[in-house]
């Protein structure tokens, strides 16, 4: 008799169905949600692409209008379906991550270049390491991608082993950039906190802290949503693949609304619009400072350590005529 209700799960699974599946409506509200938000960041990182004058930070708004363009059509495809069930849609979201990624070592070799880090830790944090981090996951994904494409159904592919080693690269791919993010980011918050100790003006602290308070913001966006990430594959991992129905609920179905919230928007969203307002921030500070040079813009006496943050902001250079950084 215990045996009953886990060979019905199996059997609904079988099928493509769960017994706690949100609702055509509910997929259609995902769908026309996700369109919207990802249309906006879309929108956003185009204007600021073309706005730079940074090539770096060119490089990095391009990447997010990709990954934001290639969620679109999963999205697409639950408005007009009412159902998850599009393999070309979910091909998309899979090529997605590799530009979400991409966009994010921008971000980690631009910092780890300022801080000139020492050579163990630039072989991991540099261009080399960031370069065979991202190759070994564009293999992956590509080969996930191919079992994606070929799959029977959705839901089929779901419950493959390739999908569970995905999951689980996922969840390492989203861990590892989050320990980088936070490790270059947080040295370079600490040499901001150095440059406080430095003689200014109260204009040249109020900028050193408004660029200590944005640094220290997009670290924390990135690493709550990281987490947030990690623990919903764990979760989605459960209920695609135990026969306990009480991993998810009524209120908590798998692949309804509060579930793209956790697993999807706020994890690529939350990170995404904390850059895009620490670069615009930035650089609308910037510029209603340049007739008032201060250490975050380049100001400062001979033998002093100070701080450029370029027009485009998103790459910050440190300066110092003492002989090292490290």
């Amino acid at each position: 008799s215990h045996l009953a209700p886990a060979a019905a799960t199996r059997e609904r699974r079988a099928c493509g169905v769960m017994s706690n599946e949100p609702t055509a409506q509910a997929f259609r509200d995902v769908g026309v949600t996700g369109l919207i938000l990802f249309g906006i960041l879309a929108m956003l990182s185009t204007v600021y692409m073309i706005q730079s004058t940074n090539r770096k930070n060119q490089f990095f708004f391009g990447l997010m209008v990709l990954f934001a363009v290639l969620e679109l059509p999963r999205y697409a495809f639950l408005a007009a379906d009412g159902e998850y069930t599009s393999i070309p849609g979910y091909c998309a979201h899979l090529i997605a991550s590799l530009f979400f990624f991409s966009a994010f070592s921008v971000v980690v070799h631009m910092w780890s270049d300022v801080l000139q880090l020492d050579p163990n830790s630039s072989s991991i944090f540099g261009l080399r390491g960031l370069t065979a981090l991202n190759v070994a996951y564009f293999v992956l994904d590509i080969i996930t991608v191919g079992f994606c494409a070929t799959a029977q159904s959705l839901q089929g592919f779901f419950r493959s082993e390739v999908f569970s080693v995905y999951t689980f690269s996922d969840a390492i791919k989203n861990l590892a950039f989050s320990l980088a993010i936070n490790y270059v980011g947080c040295r370079l918050i600490f040499r901001l906190r150095g440059m406080r100790m430095l003689e200014g003006t109260s204009s040249q602290q109020a900028s050193l802290n408004s660029a200590l308070g944005r640094l220290q913001l997009a670290s924390v966006a990135c690493t709550v949503s990281f987490i947030v990430r990690i623990v919903m594959l764990g979760i989605k991992y459960a209920a695609l693949n135990t026969s306990n129905e009480d991993v998810t609920d009524s209120g908590f179905k798998l692949f309804g609304i509060v579930w793209w919230l956790l697993a999807d928007w706020i994890p690529r969203g939350v990170p995404t619009v904390a850059f895009l307002v620490l670069i615009r921030i930035g650089k609308t500070q910037r510029q209603g400072s340049k007739d008032n040079p201060s250490p975050i813009n380049g100001g400062g006496g001979a033998g002093k350590q100070h701080i450029n943050v370029p027009s485009d902001g998103l790459n910050v250079s440190l300066k110092d005529d003492s002989p090292s950084l490290a």
